[in-house]
């Protein structure tokens, strides 16, 4: 409409519109150009911040410990300095977009006021015409400067969605790893492990485990133990089929897992309590507990009796209160006792699996006690020898060292294995 309008009041003032969308079409493309890459950079240098950010907080006792103080300092300063350099150069580009295109609005200006001023008082051009062109003008270059500068920002913006877009394109997915098989109900009902010359890797060229083949019985209670990196953490990933095999195969009650769907593999076969377990501090007692709001009252108090923080809960929260009340807010807790809630989460999930579908997960235990003292290992021990083992779960448990996990161990029922440089070697715990 603004073109339309120009056209109308002075047609020959119309055919700046064409060389003004030519020198900006140029100009933006000069400025893309450059404006793409810094924002990449800034970005790319904006994640080192975080990562030090973050780094430096997960080590501060590390830090403190060691005198560290200082060169964390001035690294986290680096790296704010370097994350500004990219940011600095982009606000000086901006600049220069805004002063080019002023500078074109003032140059198509410039030559018609010159004109309404030569002509005056000739009676061609009115001075009514003039000011109605003028105005005409400047709004319509105005237009054209707003959608470039708003075409730039678009595409400048479109960086942080490249990246997402890289990433979802460079990771793996799931989607393809549905599985055909469709078993019954009730599986797995006993539990029982069948490992066939597995081998696993997380890039081509380096193996994690290789060729472990072993037989787990149902209701055993298997402990791997091992140095860091030896391929323990790896062997839990090939079972919850999150790192897929290279080789052999895992048989779970007969039935070979890669053929399963993995969200009902996940959701029914095993039941997994990690060194750092996820709680969500904002939410209720109760979703922690349960997510599905598959367990009764009687199974979340009973497993939160058995580990010993039910007493800690009634204590935090309204003791005379109704349960749901009892479990709305999420107190705080130390290290040892989010330990015990993980434990917790794991004893309610695998007694509903038994009462609703009469199945026997396999429970997979990854240094359940890594940051805990010998009391509380102790305590974690027990209950998983008492509620979990002697119900006929099979337990996998993943330790540095065996310590107190020896007083739980029975001939006959328990297997050790030592994993080193992702390969099983029997040991005697006796």
């Amino acid at each position: 409409m603004q073109v339309v309008f120009l056209c109308l009041a002075e047609k020959w003032l119309a055919l700046s519109l064409p060389i003004c969308a030519v020198v900006i079409f140029i100009v933006q493309r000069l400025y893309l150009r450059t404006s793409r890459q810094l924002r990449f950079l800034e970005l790319e240098s904006r994640a080192g911040v975080f990562s030090s950010f973050l780094e430096s907080v997960e080590g501060l006792e590390t830090i403190r410990a060691f005198g560290w103080a200082d060169n964390a300092v001035r690294a986290n300063v680096s790296s704010v300095d370097q994350a500004q350099r990219p940011e600095f150069l982009l606000l000086c580009l901006q600049r220069w977009l805004g002063v080019v295109l002023d500078l074109l609005g003032a140059g198509v200006a410039t030559p018609v006021v010159g004109l309404a001023v030569s002509l005056r008082g000739r009676g061609e051009v009115t001075g009514a015409q003039v000011g109605t062109a003028l105005n005409l003008m400047l709004v319509a270059n105005s237009t054209l400067l707003k959608l470039v500068e708003s075409w730039t920002s678009l595409e400048t913006s479109l960086g942080a969605v490249a990246r997402l877009k890289g990433l979802q394109e460079s990771t793996p997915s799931e989607r393809g790893r549905r599985g055909g098989l469709e078993p019954s109900e009730s599986w797995p009902t006993r539990g029982c492990l069948d490992l066939r010359g597995i081998t696993a890797s997380y890039r081509p060229g380096s193996v994690a485990i290789q060729n472990l083949s072993l037989g787990i019985s149902a209701g055993q209670k298997l402990i791997v133990f091992g140095r860091t990196g030896s391929g323990k953490s790896t062997f839990l990933l090939t079972l919850l089929r999150l790192l897929e095999l290279q080789s052999g195969s895992i048989e779970l009650d007969g039935i070979d897992i890669s053929q399963v769907s993995v969200d009902l593999l996940r959701e029914r076969c095993f039941v997994t309590l990690s060194q750092d377990p996820l709680l969500l501090s904002n939410e209720t007692v109760r979703f922690n507990l349960d997510p599905d709001s598959s367990a009764s009252d009687e199974t979340i108090v009973s497993a939160l009796t058995k580990t010993g923080l039910w007493a800690h809960f009634r204590s935090s929260q309204l003791g005379g209160a109704a349960l749901d009340r009892q479990l709305a807010m999420f107190p705080e807790m130390s290290v040892g006792q989010m330990q015990l809630f993980a434990l917790s989460r794991a004893l309610v999930k695998a007694a509903t699996l038994r009462r609703d579908a009469g199945t026997r997960p396999v429970v997979l235990l990854d240094e359940p006690t890594s940051a805990l003292d010998a009391v509380t290992e102790a305590a974690i021990y027990r209950i998983i020898d008492e509620e979990l083992t002697s119900r006929g779960h099979t337990v996998i448990i993943v330790a540095h060292r065996l310590g107190v996990l020896r007083w739980y161990m029975k001939r006959g029922r328990d297997t050790v294995v030592e994993m080193v440089n992702g390969k099983f070697s029997p040991v005697d715990f006796e």
